[in-house]
């Protein structure tokens, strides 16, 4: 669950049923705590915890995805060791200091995306220069509508609708307009409303 914030050590140690965690509250993660969890594809990891302990993840084979929350300053000894990383979100702003042996993959054929503004640090620090580096997507803030209320009172009356999408950055300002109930009114792809 969402509201977990601490899983002790060896907790989920040779779990064959996960195949995926998330756990964006979480504060301590003990040692081994998914190590040998074979099917773990993807792990997502809040911005609460500091440090990811030695052999958290090691030997779960087929985790090809991964998140690193923004407060991550270590990765322990062999935390990811066996790991078939390919792509890794890391949103920490300074990159976390690693162990020995945390990555046992080609880091050149991994995809690392970090905040825009750290590519530099990541590119020169020993433990992630390796890695494939490039820019975290920038997520949507706010989405706000020209309209929130507006009263189509005759068949075939319009309004156009228009969204901000903010920031003015954001990697994917994509919006799709539909309608709850178009026996009263329908909506184009272009947000053109039509009772």
């Amino acid at each position: 669950p969402t509201s977990v914030t601490s899983i002790g050590k060896f907790a989920f140690d040779g779990c064959t049923g996960l195949t995926s965690v998330e756990f964006p509250h979480i504060e301590t993660i003990g040692f081994y705590a998914f190590r040998n969890c074979s099917n773990l594809a993807f792990a997502i990891i809040g911005d609460g915890l500091s440090t990811i302990e030695e052999y958290t993840f090691s030997g779960c084979s087929r985790l090809s995805k991964l998140t690193i929350g923004s407060g991550v300053e270590n990765i322990g000894d062999y935390a990811f060791k066996g790991c078939l990383l390919t792509k890794i979100d890391c949103r920490a702003d300074f990159p976390p200091t690693c162990g020995t042996d945390v990555f046992t993959i080609t880091k050149q054929n991994c995809k690392l995306r970090v905040p825009e503004e750290s590519i530099d640090l990541y590119k020169v620090h020993t433990d992630w220069c390796d890695f494939f580096i490039e820019a975290l997507p920038t997520a949507v803030s706010s989405i706000a509508l020209n309209y929130t209320t507006y009263a189509l009172k005759v068949i075939g009356q319009s309004i156009q609708l228009t969204a901000t999408i903010l920031p003015a950055d954001a990697s994917d300002k994509t919006v799709t307009w539909t309608s709850s109930d178009e026996s009263v009114c329908t909506v184009s792809s272009t947000g053109l409303v039509v009772a």
